[in-house]
């Protein structure tokens, strides 16, 4: 008899462990899930609300809806969600509404019709009143607070109104934006943006909100101090033919703006366009005078002389927090000015609202007024938009 209870207990015990790990990896799973859950609800943990929305979307952009939001009741997600069926998918493209990031006109509005008349200044050719004349406005932000005013007063969208001035939540409005003339029948386009880029996430968000939590593209970073400002044309060193057999002039602003962010924050003059091609080419940072971007980082980066640090990715938020700290923002695209039609390098070294202050090496002169440029900026919103890479520098 001892012996079968010795024997059930050897089974027994076993059993009652298994039973107990099951119980511990069930428990485990499901606050797993629970975080995952979580995390879905809430966002991408440590991913910035910038790096998730479509690509053209400004902090401009984001600020201004929020204000709207707050004193209209014009959701911020639903006017990113109509800007994206409207300008989105052909933001680079060559049709009208490639022209919205210069232009300012998200929403494709007209210059004419009834409450909707237009006295400013026009776009796209055409004479104010014709058919393909389009509003060009200063800001994304005038251009914002027309179609709030459009929303609430023209009789066309006194439903959308309605879910504005009662506050009905922005699937009410975004359904009876698609049962009026702007957007009929764009319902099931909308609503696929709205949950693409998770734009409800900003129903519960206020201007002030995003402002303490992000921190971003609504205040200012401004270089102090003294920047070493370098033009790639400069008689000294623009005809040397440094950059794969080019001279400076032509080929350089890669090198000029790096010469430019090194000779700064290491505080030593003499790194300039000419000096440059020997040491970036020594450490890494040149490839026969063409700019390595990643070699510039790994040189930045183990040389502490050079007084910051370096990351290369496309990632306006880390932008932002570098300028924040005094920090510059070398950038490389193609377009209209600031950059050339073949492509240019160039430094912000600064920016204020949607305005970008630059240490711009060539076709422009320097526009940062505080090292000797005449220029009151340049659209920082345009520069985001054409930006192909950018390789951030912070101070150490």
């Amino acid at each position: 008899m001892a012996a079968a209870k010795k024997a059930l207990i050897t089974v027994f015990l076993p059993g009652f462990l298994i039973l107990i790990l099951i119980a511990a990896m069930l428990t485990s799973a499901v606050q797993t899930a629970v975080g995952i859950i979580a995390q879905s609800e809430n966002g991408s943990e440590g991913v910035g609300l910038m790096d998730s929305l479509p690509p053209w979307v400004t902090p401009e952009i984001i600020l201004t809806s929020l204000k709207l939001q707050d004193q209209y009741g014009i959701y911020a997600s639903v006017t990113i969600a109509q800007a994206q069926q409207e300008v989105g998918g052909t933001w680079d493209g060559t049709s009208l509404y490639a022209t919205a990031s210069v232009d300012y006109n998200l929403f494709g509005l007209k210059a004419s019709g009834g409450i909707s008349e237009w006295n400013g200044e026009v776009t796209w050719g055409g004479t104010r009143g014709g058919t393909g004349t389009y509003r060009k406005y200063d800001s994304y932000s005038q251009g914002l607070k027309d179609r709030a005013r459009l929303l609430l007063a023209s009789s066309a969208y006194t439903e959308v109104a309605d879910t504005a001035i009662n506050r009905r939540g922005s699937q009410a409005q975004l359904e009876a934006l698609s049962r009026s003339p702007w957007c009929e029948n764009q319902y099931h386009t909308l609503n696929g943006f709205m949950e693409t880029y998770q734009l409800k996430r900003l129903d519960d968000m206020t201007e002030a909100s995003y402002r303490a939590q992000y921190a971003t593209g609504g205040g200012s970073g401004q270089f102090n101090g003294t920047f070493v400002y370098y033009n790639q044309a400069d008689p000294k060193w623009g005809s040397l033919r440094y950059v794969r057999g080019d001279t400076i002039a032509n080929s350089g602003c890669a090198a000029a703006s790096l010469a430019m962010v090194w000779a700064t924050y290491k505080g030593d003059t003499s790194i300039t366009p000419a000096t440059v091609f020997a040491l970036g080419n020594g450490n890494g940072a040149l490839s026969n005078g063409w700019l390595s971007r990643d070699g510039c980082v790994n040189a930045t980066n183990s040389n502490p002389e050079f007084g910051c640090t370096a990351v290369h990715k496309l990632d306006w938020q880390s932008a932002y927090e570098a300028l924040d700290k005094g920090g510059a923002v070398m950038v490389v695209g193609s377009g209209n000015a600031p950059f050339t039609s073949g492509g240019h390098w160039f430094l912000i070294i600064g920016y204020e609202g949607n305005t970008a202050y630059l240490a711009d090496p060539g076709h422009r002169s320097c526009t940062w007024t505080q090292i000797g440029g005449s220029s009151n900026g340049e659209s920082l919103s345009y520069i985001k938009s054409r930006t192909q890479d950018m390789i951030i520098f912070t101070p150490r």
